[in-house]
């Protein structure tokens, strides 16, 4: 079922730990996997030419940087999808059934398939297009902004070339995936998300470094005026999604922007 996508796994070199509990997990499922070494942030250096947002954390850089490795990684490998997993997931026999599940019913413009992520404000819930449902709780959906958080999702490599693409501005990973609409990634989610968690979760370095300015530049470039956000963004869902539901995701987004 999942014999077209590779597994990358991102870890530090430092991180034996996770790395021990994560080879524990998969080798449980029989789920050969790479290991892609993460960039540590505190040493990182921002590439030649690009700009990232001086309110970047070393940790935040580190973790964009080490999830662009993956994408190059799935682009030189002779499979046309890839698997990312953060190494503070915790994979199960049930949660991989339905990972094989949500890829066969992914939809066929699908670039981009989350299965890990933050759990979505109460006052967002609705603001999605149910696109198949997989079990009595979850499905996969549409959204035109995603839940928050890159610690697990399929990537193809049509994903991974336009992610790559954009070399001018830095945005962490987890803002990337998020507004996939300004990469033109068709993304979809499972809600809620497939695995649970490890005890390393939230204990990252993204969160116990300092902020630092890694200048010079600003992301003024790659902030765009609402009205054009807005204009992209319908754009990206109705090729996505078709006329139909873009028109009932606006209205959503519309009484979504009035009752709070």
């Amino acid at each position: 079922m999942l014999d077209s996508c590779g597994v990358y796994l991102i870890n530090l070199d430092q991180s034996q730990d996770r790395l021990k509990t994560m080879t524990e997990g998969f080798d449980a499922l029989h789920v050969p996997f790479n290991r892609v070494p993460a960039v540590y942030g505190p040493t990182a250096k921002v590439p030649d030419g690009v700009r990232c947002s001086p309110h970047f954390t070393p940790g935040e850089l580190g973790c964009v940087l080490s999830h662009r490795r993956c994408y190059e990684e799935i682009l030189k490998s002779d499979k046309p999808w890839g698997m990312v997993f953060e190494d503070d997931v915790l994979p199960d026999t049930e949660g991989w059934r339905l990972l094989e599940k949500a890829f066969s019913e992914r939809p066929e413009n699908c670039e981009l398939l989350k299965f890990q992520g933050q759990t979505v404000k109460p006052r967002k819930m609705g603001l999605r297009i149910q696109m198949s449902s997989l079990d009595a709780e979850r499905a996969i959906n549409f959204r035109i902004q995603n839940p928050l958080c890159a610690a697990g999702y399929f990537v193809s490599k049509a994903g991974c070339r336009k992610l790559l693409s954009f070399l001018d501005v830095l945005e962490t990973a987890d803002v990337i995936i998020e507004h996939s609409w300004k990469y033109g990634v068709v993304t979809y989610n499972v809600e809620p998300q497939i695995f649970g968690w490890s005890d390393f979760h939230g204990k990252s370095v993204i969160s116990s470094l300092g902020r630092n300015d890694f200048g010079p530049g600003s992301l003024w470039g790659r902030r765009y005026l609402p009205l054009h956000a807005w204009y992209q963004r319908g754009l990206y869902s109705l090729k996505a999604v078709g006329l139909r539901s873009t028109l009932l995701l606006a209205g959503r987004y519309i009484r979504a922007i009035f009752h709070t």
